[in-house]
């Protein structure tokens, strides 16, 4: 008898922690046929989700017709938020035919941020094997007409090492070039 209730009340646990760390999400599919021939599935979290601890309150998964992943969506709690001043980021993926890519990220910033650093959107680009290849950096009007910089490219090798940064102004114009 002293086995069994032990069994059943390791059950009763197990399954109220799963019913804690199930009703700390939402899931649901916001699209049958997105751009990519798939579904898009959006997952919302809630305090006491690992998620939501770790600063993100939703990701949206765009799927191809083949199931493959090939853009996912995440957007961050404002606590995470002002940390690194980040509120959205979005992923895209290629698939090979023996892995998933990563192709590029954009990092979205909050306007509190924007407007301390001047800085609205990051664009990075990847090499095959997993290394920065481009970063881009999108300044507003406001920062581009008091710093004068619109945007800066920073070019890396194949290993992920910077290898040239570049600045322009607002009409595309070349301020300066820096070859590390």
């Amino acid at each position: 008898m002293n086995k069994f209730r032990r069994l059943v009340i390791g059950c009763v646990l197990i399954w109220s922690f799963s019913l804690s760390y199930a009703l700390a999400s939402e899931e649901r599919i916001i699209s049958q046929s997105n751009e990519y021939g798939g579904k898009t599935e959006e997952t919302t979290y809630k305090k006491g989700n690992s998620r939501y601890d770790e600063g993100i309150y939703k990701i949206i998964e765009f799927y191809d017709a083949n199931g493959k992943i090939r853009e996912i969506e995440s957007y961050y709690t404002d606590e995470r938020s002002k940390k690194d001043g980040v509120k959205k980021r979005e992923q895209y993926y290629f698939q090979s035919r023996t892995k998933t890519l990563l192709t590029k990220a954009e990092f979205y910033y909050t306007d509190a941020y924007s407007s301390y650093n001047g800085m609205y959107k990051c664009e990075e680009k990847y090499h095959e094997n997993g290394n920065k290849k481009v970063s881009e950096f999108f300044y507003t009007d406001k920062w581009a007409k008091t710093h004068v910089v619109s945007k800066m490219i920073i070019d890396y090798d194949s290993k992920g090492l910077e290898k040239k940064r570049t600045h322009y102004d607002s009409k595309g114009k070349i301020i300066s070039q820096e070859e590390r």
